[in-house]
């Protein structure tokens, strides 16, 4: 079964009876972990439990392929359906657990999850052509998901936010669902219930460190500082950061530099720029703006076909091929240095 994303978290919340096997796959670590939790625990409430749930990683599966049809015909001590949660998946393991998943020997539930792959990979094909099992990709938190996951946070938490500190921590989120989860909940602490934060109190609470470093870099991309650009992607993958989620942020990047210039050719460069929401972090703005005069909608444009193709090798390569970023950072990067557009 294929799963539309808007049917995603229906489909989490009660999976069909019939269901034996999901695959959650995705860029986002901390999203995809997050996803298979909520499915799994609809079948064994407590995951902690040895009798109900076991885990297997990439390399126990491939060391012992026989062992996911032995977890799976296996009944539960004390009754119940089993959870076999799958870990760290890859293209090429579809070949290990085909037979499984196409004619599962038992009632338990497989649930498989496995970084960026491409719609098309063996694996994803393989849990989408089965009646009894289905994949469920997950995409990073932007735009208005990223909001509506911050609002719920902070009226659980009873907490408000100004205009501008609201736009200085959507800034900083969307990289990775757990970390995300994390910066929202010291946020929340920081503040306690309540309270309304103002700019400078979000700014400590959030704090500048992981998200400011990506938008060091998509700022040195955009500016066409080639230099500094390789230093902050370096540094970046240094600390763990997935190349695919990167690519995605100077995209999106672009894609709101393009969409001010185009405004700005019917309604003037400066009301586009007041026009934007959420706004430019006012610490970035002057940079935005001269990156938007820079810029033309057309290169602006291949700009982005240039970032779609690394993300589409990335999805390829599922994600580990850091070269293709590098390339990718440094073709954009030379294309802003190369001449303004006036």
């Amino acid at each position: 079964m294929k799963i539309a994303a808007r049917e995603i978290e229906r489909f989490l919340a009660k999976p069909p009876d019939s269901l034996r096997a999901c695959l959650i796959y995705g860029a986002d670590a901390g999203m995809v972990r997050e996803l298979a939790i909520k499915l799994a625990e609809t079948v064994a409430p407590d995951l902690d439990d040895p009798f109900r749930v076991t885990v297997l990683d990439a390399a126990a599966l491939s060391a012992d392929p026989a062992r996911l049809a032995d977890e799976a015909a296996a009944m539960a001590f004390g009754g119940g359906r089993r959870v076999i949660r799958l870990r760290g998946l890859a293209g090429d393991h579809a070949r290990l657990i085909q037979e499984v998943i196409a004619a599962p020997p038992g009632d338990a539930l497989i649930v498989a999850e496995a970084g960026a792959l491409r719609k098309d990979a063996a694996l994803v094909r393989l849990f989408e052509g089965s009646d009894t099992a289905a994949a469920v990709p997950c995409y990073a938190d932007e735009g208005r998901a990223l909001q509506m996951l911050l609002d719920a946070a902070l009226k659980d938490g009873g907490v408000t936010l100004t205009a501008d500190a609201r736009a200085y921590v959507l800034a900083r989120l969307g990289i990775d669902r757990s970390a995300t989860r994390m910066e929202i909940e010291k946020l929340v602490l920081y503040a306690g219930a309540g309270e309304r934060l103002e700019l400078e109190d979000a700014i400590d609470a959030v704090g500048d460190a992981g998200a400011a470093g990506i938008d060091d870099l998509v700022y040195a991309v955009a500016g066409g500082d080639i230099t500094e650009s390789h230093r902050t992607l370096d540094r970046l993958l240094g600390a763990g950061v997935q190349p695919i989620a990167i690519v995605r942020a100077i995209m999106g990047h672009f894609a709101r530099l393009r969409a001010v210039v185009a405004r700005g050719e019917t309604q003037g460069l400066e009301p586009a720029l007041a026009s934007m929401r959420p706004q430019v972090f006012f610490k970035r703005k002057s940079a935005f703006e001269a990156q938007a005069r820079r810029w033309s909608r057309a290169r602006l444009s291949l700009g982005l076909d240039r970032l779609l193709q690394a993300e589409l090798e990335l999805k390829r390569t599922g994600g580990s091929d850091e070269l293709t970023l590098w390339r990718a950072c440094f073709d954009v990067a030379r294309a802003a240095a190369a001449r303004p557009r006036r």
